[in-house]
């Protein structure tokens, strides 16, 4: 008897510890470098710390001589300040295509919004369909994108419910060894 619930209890320990171990967020779709006249054009996501904490994400896009392999310019294309209240890898954006176009380099995030840097101007990067300024968008999932808005709630109820369980779980294992401890004596 004691011998079947010490195992149950190793079992259900085992089963909690795997639950939390679940990916929060898939990785992201690597945007491959484009290559025209000599010149590599990649993309470079940087966290920015703040106190050693990060405190948003910047995607850039970067040219590069083929040849020498040194950079010729870098034109941010995007700043996502993360919110406080959420995990920050739910608040990433990335970018996931780069094409070379007559009218300069597009680049398309994952909300599918679409950016170009004039390559004969390379000094900032235009959001299409917005006016002709540079895109410093703060990326706020609730009010940008309510797929997004929708799949952060369910992770937050998703947590808080896995929570509940891992305590109530913790408790009726340590009330179930108090109990075996109780009856030995």
């Amino acid at each position: 008897m004691i011998r079947s619930l010490s195992r149950l209890i190793v079992f259900i320990v085992v089963l909690l510890m795997a639950i939390p171990a679940q990916a929060k967020r898939m990785a992201p779709k690597v945007a491959q470098p484009v290559v025209s006249d000599g010149v590599e054009y990649r993309v470079i996501h940087d966290r920015y710390p703040s106190n050693g904490a990060p405190q948003g994400i910047r995607a850039f896009v970067e040219a590069r001589d083929t040849m020498t392999q040194g950079t010729l310019w870098r034109v941010e294309v995007y700043d996502v300040s993360y919110r406080p209240d959420l995990e920050t890898d739910v608040q990433d954006v990335y970018i996931e295509n780069l094409k070379l176009d007559p009218s300069g380099i597009l680049a398309t995030d994952e909300r599918q919004r679409s950016f170009r840097i004039d390559l004969k101007n390379p000094v900032k990067a235009v959001q299409l369909g917005t006016s002709d300024e540079a895109n410093t968008d703060e990326a706020n999932p609730d009010e940008a994108n309510p797929v997004e808005a929708n799949r952060v709630e369910a992770s937050r109820n998703r947590a808080a419910i896995l929570f509940a369980i891992a305590i109530a779980s913790f408790g009726l294992i340590f009330g179930i060894a108090y109990a075996l401890n109780q009856s030995k004596q």
